[in-house]
């Protein structure tokens, strides 16, 4: 947190430099105190040079730098490109925050909303099964006529959508309706404000 602003200059500013150059800075990575920085561009090793050597005597970082060809982008969408995991995370946060922008108070626990989709109704059943053994209760399971699949579960359970517990849930949900080939389509629950 304390190097959080020093850190978005060092990212600003490459972003800026390939910007300059007719390039693309596509994101970025933090590994075990490491900051990878993701760019695709034309630069010359000189210009390069250059730059990061302005970089490291204006804010002290040491920068390194690889460069390699790569029009396939295999980069970015081996090691940047969000995995289905990271979607889903993706859109628990932008749950968690839409509630936090009501008043809500996450911690409090409430029934919470899913839905799943099966093409087979045979799949749905099962799935419908393991719920109930994980202490899920069943709204209904529906025949649709929907792209995602031919048989909706919407189902619930009493949880708090803290953002870590309730991305808990959906990884482990996610995970088990495609062991049934089905999909998972999200959450919903109401805001619950005051005193737990």
């Amino acid at each position: 947190d304390e190097e959080f602003e020093a850190v978005k200059q060092v990212e600003d500013r490459i972003g800026e430099f390939v910007d300059a150059m007719g390039g693309a800075y596509v994101g970025r990575v933090t590994v075990a105190g490491h900051r990878y920085f993701y760019c695709y561009g034309s630069a010359s090793p000189d210009e390069i040079e250059r730059f990061v050597t302005g970089i490291e005597e204006s804010t002290g970082y040491r920068l390194q730098v690889r460069t390699q060809d790569d029009p396939e982008k295999a980069g970015y969408w081996k090691d940047l490109y969000p995995t289905a995991d990271d979607w889903q995370m993706i859109q628990d946060t932008k749950v968690v925050e839409a509630l936090k922008k009501h008043g809500d108070v996450c911690e409090i626990a409430r029934r919470i909303d899913h839905w799943a989709y099966f093409a087979a109704k045979s799949d749905s059943k099962a799935f419908a099964t393991w719920l109930a053994s994980e202490g899920f209760s069943i709204h209904e399971i529906k025949r649709t006529k929907l792209l995602t699949g031919d048989w909706k579960v919407q189902f619930f359970r009493v949880d708090s959508p803290e953002l870590y517990t309730i991305n808990g849930i959906t990884y482990q949900l996610r995970h088990k309706i495609a062991e049934f080939n089905g999909e998972y389509d999200g959450w919903e629950t109401s805001v619950k404000k005051g005193a737990h």
